[in-house]
């Protein structure tokens, strides 16, 4: 099945890297890493929304608290609403009844400034 092989991903790797090469490689990086910053600065001042690990450094990606898991999944549905996917739920990726507060959030450097901004502005009215 193509779709499942390992074979696959490494070509689809192999042919990306050599499109964009090492200078696009670190860029890409540097974007991830600039806009989860950003995004995460900003979401985290929002009232309601939490770092979950404020003293662990990251790269593009962060996790975020919220009071309950009702205002988790409120957060989640309003900005699926507006056509933002949100994040994913950390505790369907580690089975843990004790992450069903907590929202995943990825940022890659295909993520626009007006994306990320609109993001905030919706979460900013969410948690209102």
């Amino acid at each position: 099945n193509i779709c499942s092989n390992e074979a696959l991903m490494a070509l689809t790797s192999a042919v990306y890297l050599s499109t964009v090469g090492w200078n696009g490689l670190k860029e890409a990086a540097w974007q991830s890493y600039i806009k989860a910053h950003y995004l995460a600065e900003h979401l985290t001042a929002i009232d309601g929304i939490e770092f979950t690990f404020p003293d662990k450094p990251f790269w593009c990606e962060f996790a975020l608290s919220f009071k309950d898991f009702k205002a988790r999944e409120n957060f989640v549905e309003q900005l699926k609403k507006e056509g933002i996917f949100a994040g994913v739920r950390l505790c369907a990726l580690t089975g843990c009844q004790k992450d069903s507060n907590v929202l995943l959030v990825a940022v890659t450097e295909k993520r626009t400034a007006c994306e990320i901004d609109k993001y905030i502005e919706i979460a900013g009215r969410v948690m209102k």
